[in-house]
């Protein structure tokens, strides 16, 4: 079989796309390949195809667990040619695996980098004899790298051990300094490199100088197609752009490694299945996103590097359909990201810093060391936060001393259970002659044989899964059987723990003695400071944007133009931009105050420095503070001699062009779905608006001086009913609360009645808590994935969906069910039945209590 007919019988494709054969041949050829592909170009294939021709199987390495099971599908498809053995499997199913790798049906073996630890693993893998070993995102192998993981260094050990030389590499960005560390590291004997497809000739890269980003984002936003990512540095950023474009009537929830697991997943399910058109992400919106149609990229800040920004427009336009994607540039931004690469970058007095507080949370004296393990657990994170140690700095730092040989570090993933035993060596074997209990003498044994004579010295590890598989046991069984062993004195066993663990190499010296070389600290910091400096480069070129990312990857063309970004079309987006926000930002002000305002206090208005209640409550105040009053006058003039306002009677009004052309456009639902809850919270905010434009008079203090507007659009967000409640709000002060708290309190209370009586004249109140079930109900998700997100079971989430037709009998609960569940269901519903035990004995045993309880409640329901 060739490459091409392989191509057709397993992917249906007939042609390759440019630069996958020529990779594909090199690999056949026996070169250690390393293929700069970006995301999107079919880097996959490059080292499928090779698997599927050969004999034997080959391994895929991958750090990606939660795409290894997709990958794995797709190839499956038509014939299971493909398996992955990681965590999610127990020990009889990867045994199944290799059972099946070893009868020749499987091709590929997806395996995460931290299973090539596992001794039994390397012995089962050795002898069935692999073609190939693939690294898949192989620039985590290097410490140049946007993402280094450690375990990746054990791919080189692990292809030596089972006598492999094939091996190629594969990554979406790698600049010069990471593909010669690949090479490097991977031992490459026969190299040959591939760099090609950065290329997206659908995208359209724009730069746009401003110094109000929020403000920009919306204009954006309103003129783009959905569905978009706004990225942002912070999660502070991201906060306060949701927030704002909320208040604007622009639903785009925040997302960032702050939120619970739960919440992310919930957003990300939302935004793939387009629930929501945009979402406010900071990078930890990154890995694993495939969705094909995102029409924009939005970034509201500087990225920190080339590698970073590629790859997060990268995610526009997999679909081949034009997209755009904007950056939003500041002075400060080079700042901020300078400061973000310093939150992870320790000085050396930070080094030193976190080298005495492992050595003190340990309880450890200088001259002295311990074979204990620290744990980094949130008792550890805890004394950090006391002694002002950045989380972020302290990975840094123990990396840093990781790498001088001071302690050991490991993830909680890569954590085995440790032994030792107290006695002599004699003593020790005494022990497994005299024992009667075979399954100790086994076990011991077993330890014994595989540690030597460090086990009466110190902690070694030991590989349950291995010796589970030896002993024919269970894991649980041997838990049980080391425990035992600990309590009468035979072995000190240390279980494996989940949180990251610290083990100290040397005894505790003066930090003025350690022999450490600090060289290496500041080769990372100006490497960092150089991937800002081009970002910087690639900011202010007045080249081909395109043309100087394929140059920074090293496709290199003087004279290539991608004839779409700013640059190449001309595009001055500070002026046209800027003015069209303004312009929509008057005519919504004008239209929002009745039809008509005098331009004078129309000007006093945006600029925020009108006084008359009335005007100060208006939901525009103060958005054009940033601009000079003549700025201000200049935007109104052009509006007006755009015919969008006319002056009628001496107050400005919007003309029938300007309603047609802004406010017709602001309610087109068709682009951006409103969320009901903003509405709410307007009502909310406008009020306590109201209460702080008083205290403001009462006060002679701006209102912001009463309470800022991001304290303010909480509290209208949390809706607060008692002192404390909204004392607790972050940002809201004592002082506040003596000028306006009581005030509030009763601004929020009335609307809270208001509110409960419209709600007893329609609809019952659902109760909090089942409201997130409700929420997934109405997005259509199946019983399955709502007990998953909200990590209940089933049966429970069954009564909930019980009690939330009790409420509202018109839910539609279709999606909860495979088709033919409901149908197999409503069968023996119509029937007459109507007990659950009477159904479920009559169903297959597929259908769940579950779904039997909630079919028949919206049954009772609609008879």
């Amino acid at each position: 079989m060739t490459p091409k007919s392989a191509l057709n019988k397993y992917f249906g494709y007939d042609s390759f796309r440019p630069g996958q054969e020529e990779i594909i041949n090199a690999i056949l050829e026996e070169f250690n390949v390393l293929a700069v592909l970006p995301t999107g170009a079919g880097k996959s294939l490059c080292y499928q195809i090779p698997a599927l021709l050969k004999e034997h199987f080959s391994i895929v390495i991958s750090p990606l667990i939660s795409l290894m099971k997709d990958q794995v599908d797709a190839l499956n498809k038509n014939e299971r040619i493909a398996a992955f053995i990681n965590s999610s499997l127990d020990y009889s199913s990867s045994v199944k695996v290799l059972n099946e790798i070893s009868q020749n049906k499987i091709k590929l073996l997806y395996v995460s980098p931290e299973r090539l630890g596992n001794n039994i693993f390397v012995d089962n893998i050795s002898a069935l004899k692999p073609e190939y070993v693939f690294v898949d995102e192989a620039h985590c192998i290097s410490e140049w790298g946007h993402s280094f993981r450690p375990s990746y260094m054990r791919i080189v050990d692990f292809c030596n051990q089972i006598g492999i030389e094939k091996i190629s590499a594969f990554t979406a960005t790698a600049v010069p300094e990471v593909r010669k560390d690949i090479i490097e590291m991977l031992d490459f004997k026969r190299p040959k490199i591939f760099i090609s497809g950065f290329e997206r000739d659908n995208l359209h890269l724009n730069v746009i100088a401003t110094k109000q980003k929020k403000e920009k984002t919306l204009s954006i936003i309103k003129h783009s197609e959905m569905p978009a990512i706004i990225y942002c540095a912070t999660r502070k950023q991201t906060e306060e752009i949701s927030n704002f474009l909320a208040m604007k009537g622009i639903e785009a929830p925040f997302y960032h490694a702050g939120l619970t697991a739960e919440t992310r997943q919930i957003l990300q399910n939302d935004f793939f299945s387009d629930h929501i058109k945009c979402i406010t992400a900071t990078n930890a919106f990154g890995m694993g996103i495939d969705k094909s149609d995102i029409r924009t990229i939005i970034h509201a800040s500087m990225p920190g590097s080339v590698e970073n920004y590629y790859q997060e427009i990268g995610r526009a336009g997999r679909d081949q359909k034009q997209s755009k994607t904007y950056m939003l540039f500041d002075s400060k931004d080079t700042d901020l990201q300078e400061f973000l690469a310093m939150q992870t970058m320790p000085t050396k007095e930070e080094i030193f810093v976190i080298y005495n507080a492992v050595y003190d949370f340990a309880g450890i004296a200088t001259g002295s060391i311990s074979d204990r393990l620290v744990h980094v657990d949130e008792k550890f994170k805890t004394f950090l936060r006391r002694i002002k140690v950045n989380q972020t700095k302290f990975e840094s730092g123990i990396r840093f001393l990781k790498n001088n040989d001071y302690l050991q570090y490991k993830h909680g993933y890569e954590n085995r259970p440790h032994v030792k035993t107290v006695l002599s060596s004699g003593d020790f074997k005494k022990f497994i002659l005299s024992t009667h209990k075979i399954i100790f003498k086994d076990l011991l044994a077993m330890i014994l044989r595989n540690s030597g004579n460090n086990l009466f010295n110190s902690f070694v590890s030991i590989d349950l899964e291995g010796i589970s598989s030896e002993l024919a046991i269970d894991a649980e069984t041997l838990e049980f059987h080391l425990d035992e062993l600990n309590k009468i004195g035979i072995l000190d066993y240390e279980k494996p723990p989940n949180a990251p663990t610290i083990r100290l190499l040397k005894p505790r010296e003066k930090t003025e003695s350690l022999g450490i070389d600090f060289k290496s600290l500041e080769k990372k910091w100006q490497y960092l400071l150089s991937k800002i400096e081009k970002m910087n480069e690639f900011v202010r070129s007045t080249d081909c944007r395109m043309n100087f990312v394929l140059a920074y990857f090293g496709e290199v063309n003087p004279n290539y133009k991608c004839g779409k970004c700013d640059n190449c079309l001309g595009l001055d987006h500070s002026l046209a931009q800027t003015d069209e926000y303004v312009e929509e930002i008057i005519i919504q002000t004008i239209h929002e105050f009745g039809g008509s305002i005098k331009d004078k206090d129309l000007v006093k208005l945006l600029a925020g420095k009108a006084k008359h209640p009335e005007i100060i409550k208006t939901n525009n105040y103060g958005v054009c503070r940033h601009f000079s009053k003549k700025e201000i006058e200049n935007f109104v003039s052009k509006v007006m001699s755009k015919k969008l306002i006319n002056d009628v009677n001496g107050r400005l009004a919007v003309s029938d062009k300007g309603m047609d052309e802004f406010i017709l456009h602001v309610k087109d639902t068709k682009r951006i779905s409103a969320n009901v809850k903003i509405d709410e919270d307007l009502k909310y905010l406008n009020a306590l608006r109201e209460v702080r434009a008083a205290a403001s008079k009462k006060f002679t203090q701006k209102p912001e001086q009463i309470c800022n507007d991001e304290v303010l659009m909480q509290i209208a967000k949390a809706k607060p009913d008692t002192p404390s409640k909204i004392l607790s709000i972050s940002g809201f002060t004592r002082i506040m609360f003596n000028k306006a708290g009581e005030d509030f309190l009763e601004a929020i209370i009335e609307l809270n009645k208001a509110k409960v009586i419209i709600q007893k004249s329609t609809d019952n109140k659902i109760p909090d808590t089942i409201k997130l079930t409700y929420d997934l109900v109405k997005k259509k998700y199946s019983l399955e994935d709502i007990a998953s997100l909200t990590k209940l079971p089933e049966a429970v989430v069954s009564m909930q969906i019980e009690s939330i037709i009790e409420y509202f009998p018109d839910t539609d609960i279709s999606n909860l069910f495979k088709k033919s569940e409901l149908e197999l269901i409503s069968t023996e519903l119509s029937k007459g039945l109507t007990e659950l035990k009477e159904i479920k004995e009559v169903l297959p045993s597929f259908v769940s209590y579950g779904k039997i309880r909630i079919a028949l409640a919206k049954h009772k329901k609609s008879n």
